[in-house]
């Protein structure tokens, strides 16, 4: 989804055109692809989906007259910042989605007050190493352990070829680390699970982000690149 600024020659555009869809939110102007909305077929999809879902249910249906008014407070007093540098406002139900949303998708219980605090502390660095002894796959030690209440999703790329310089675009999901989980964190079996055995050489892209389980704030992403040198899986 592209944003965009009008200027004072044209100040507004809605409709479709040339597979382009120009639409306008809280957050400002905005242009979309036009596309035809499909089921979703990967168990990740439904994942994501159902969370929106039971996230839009419970706001609607699950949270009282006062909770609702507490989040609308709570959009108002919380803007965001836009790639142009503009604020933005929010509303209360898309503040609980942003933030509950997350918690869902560890399995943690729905936030149904807004937060006290938006604390969340990023990775840092990030060191990814292959295991020299069996079995053999990657570890991955951030800088510290995590704080308690700190959950890390674990994203990883197949095995890239040693000549590829960008970074594999198109991670997945495949592990959620526990808060207090002491590192180095062994990612062999949650690898091989997603993507098969693997073969050498080559490298993996490993990206982690940590949720906070109190507010459901999460931090931006630390990437590391492993070299695999021996087969494994």
């Amino acid at each position: 989804m592209a944003l965009i600024q009008y200027g004072s020659v044209v100040h507004d555009a809605r409709g479709s055109f040339a597979g382009l869809v120009f639409s306008h939110n809280l957050g400002g102007p905005f242009i979309r692809q036009k596309v035809s909305p499909i089921q979703p077929l990967a168990p990740a999809q439904k994942k994501v989906r159902g969370a929106l879902t039971a996230t839009s249910k419970t706001f609607q249906t699950k949270l009282t007259a006062a909770q609702v008014q507490a989040w609308n407070s709570f959009a108002l007093t919380h803007p965001l910042t836009n790639r142009y540098g503009d604020q933005t406002l929010l509303t209360g139900q898309m503040w609980f989605t942003r933030l509950n949303h997350p918690l869902i998708t560890l399995g943690l219980a729905i936030m149904l007050s807004p937060p006290a605090d938006n604390f969340i502390l990023a990775p840092g660095a990030l060191e990814t190493t292959q295991n020299a002894s069996y079995p053999f796959g990657p570890l991955l030690t951030p800088l510290g352990t995590p704080p308690a209440s700190l959950w890390a999703r674990i994203l990883a790329s197949p095995l890239m070829p040693i000549a590829r310089v960008h970074r594999y675009s198109r991670q997945a999901t495949i592990a959620t680390i526990p808060p207090g989980t002491a590192p180095p964190w062994d990612l062999t079996a949650a690898w091989v699970s997603k993507f098969g055995a693997c073969p050498a050489p080559g490298f993996i892209h490993f990206e982690a982000k940590y949720t906070n389980a109190t507010n459901g704030v999460q931090s931006k992403a630390t990437t590391s690149k492993c070299p695999i040198n021996t087969p494994f899986g």
